[in-house]
């Protein structure tokens, strides 16, 4: 009996990628990793099942128990036939004490592993409090050119720094940056910055009016992409 269902996964426990961290952190396959994301893009648990073979690319900034089910039915994602994947952000908070914020950082990174052995492309996600920002770097390698973040309101210029920091690990700054939410407060700081970015959704109920305003008609929207899902 043949199925167009991907085969379910080896528990993760029991298959191990190969490591070059002292965590043991899966490593990011180069050859996998996204050169741009694919059309439309959603986030995960926002879309009805029979729905989600129209999106071609997935995000996970929503809460934890939305996509927890993905540690160990990864397979899910890839049913959805999807191209492009950020790495699922099982939560890595400051208040969280280190063996928690461990497990999660190694989740996140063993499903987005075996995602790319599945043929899926994938963008590393930067977002973890301030006491995990060096360890979710392992397993990242060098050279990588494809991240995303939450965006914020309240903090703008966190989303700069990681932009620069990502840059510093890649060797490049010509790297796909991609930052969901932190309404136009994020994006204007991005602007000014001058930072290439692709925005969320989140802008759909604002035009680039509000940037020509600021800017003036002569200059162009090179840095500021709207990503519509």
């Amino acid at each position: 009996m043949t199925t167009d269902q991907p085969s379910q996964p080896a528990a993760p426990l029991d298959l191990v990628f190969p490591t070059d961290n002292p965590l043991e952190l899966p490593t990011l396959r180069l050859d996998r990793q996204a050169g741009a994301i694919v059309a439309p893009m959603a986030c995960w648990g926002t879309v009805r099942r029979r729905d989600q073979n129209n999106v071609n690319s997935w995000h996970f900034y929503t809460d934890d128990y939305r996509f927890s089910r993905l540690w160990s039915h990864p397979q899910d994602v890839v049913a959805t036939g999807a191209k492009v994947c950020v790495e699922p952000n099982f939560s890595a908070l400051d208040s969280m004490p280190f063996p928690v914020g461990w497990n999660n950082l190694y989740r996140k990174r063993w499903v987005a592993r075996w995602w790319q052995e599945q043929g899926i492309d994938v963008i590393a996600d930067l977002y973890v409090g301030a006491k995990y920002q060096a360890h979710n770097w392992m397993g990242i390698p060098k050279g990588w050119r494809a991240y995303a973040t939450r965006g914020s309101a309240e903090d703008p210029e966190a989303t700069v720094s990681l932009f620069y920091r990502a840059a510093e690990h890649a060797g490049t700054d010509q790297i796909l940056y991609y930052v969901y939410g932190g309404g136009i407060t994020q994006a204007r700081v991005l602007r000014d910055a001058k930072i290439p970015v692709v925005l969320s959704d989140y802008y759909r109920d604002h035009d680039v009016s509000w940037w020509l305003a600021t800017k003036g008609s002569a200059d162009p929207v090179p840095q500021l992409t709207l990503l519509a899902d």
